[in-house]
């Protein structure tokens, strides 16, 4: 009798751990639709860095890109980071006579920065985020080196 109690405890404990394991293995990644939008509200092209050229933005047009990205169930917008994060210092030349210089991922009102964005969240799974280059980014640009 005492055997079974043993038995039994061992039993109840190999279920309860089971249960949690097939609990964590049941938890699953979901699929976010971002969509960034870089619209260029200046009198000027603005063109990036050779290795991003595909960012180029003609005067008073916009560039849409959209990405599926996977993540946690409780995604906030503060999770999200800039397209060209990973660009590193980055230089913005406006019709290739004035820039803004190494643009850093912590610069206020840098496209690197993902706070500089306007970010809205469309839908449970659906993210947009948007930014402007407007004539006070072209006022505080500088001569080209």
């Amino acid at each position: 009798m005492e055997q079974n109690n043993i038995w039994m405890r061992y039993l109840i404990i190999g279920t309860i751990i089971s249960s949690i394991l097939l609990f964590l293995s049941c938890t699953k990644d979901y699929e976010y639709s971002v969509e960034f939008l870089i619209i260029n509200d200046t009198n000027y092209d603005i063109s990036f860095d050779e290795r991003l050229v595909g960012y180029n933005v003609k005067s008073k047009q916009q560039y849409r890109a959209i990405e599926l990205v996977t993540g946690d169930r409780k995604v906030n917008i503060e999770n999200f980071s800039s397209p060209l994060h990973q660009a590193g210092p980055l230089n913005i030349k406006f019709q290739n006579n004035k820039c803004l210089l190494n643009q850093t991922k912590n610069a206020e009102h840098s496209i690197l920065n993902i706070k500089s964005f306007i970010a809205e969240r469309i839908s449970e799974s659906k993210f947009k985020f948007t930014y402007t280059f407007t004539e006070a980014d072209y006022n505080r640009a500088v001569a080209c080196p």
